[in-house]
């Protein structure tokens, strides 16, 4: 498709936590920013949406307590207050796709 890297993603790497590490997902690639346009596109959903996430803590919060009751090892998960904030550090990094 010849979407660009761009370099506005220096951190987004580290903000998505095990999921992105354990399925060598690469936020920085072409194929990742491409799928996750095409998904939002699919959906009928503005990129932009990602801005409401921060606002979304309290909600999310609440059903925390269900994940880590699906956990094998639930004392090996950190808060959902780390989780949420490399969420919201990864939706950040990708806002300059959307806000041009």
């Amino acid at each position: 498709m010849g979407l660009q890297t761009d370099s506005r993603l220096k951190t987004i790497g580290e903000a998505g936590g095990a999921v992105l590490d354990r399925f060598a997902i690469d936020t920085r690639s072409d194929a990742f920013l491409v799928q996750l346009i095409r998904t939002f596109e699919a959906k009928k959903v503005p990129l932009q949406f990602l801005d409401l996430v921060e606002s979304t803590y309290s909600m999310q919060e609440v059903d925390f307590e269900r994940v880590r009751a699906t956990v094998a090892q639930p004392e090996k998960l950190e808060t959902f207050a780390a989780y949420f904030q490399r969420i919201v550090a990864l939706c950040s990094d990708l806002k300059s796709f959307w806000d041009k």
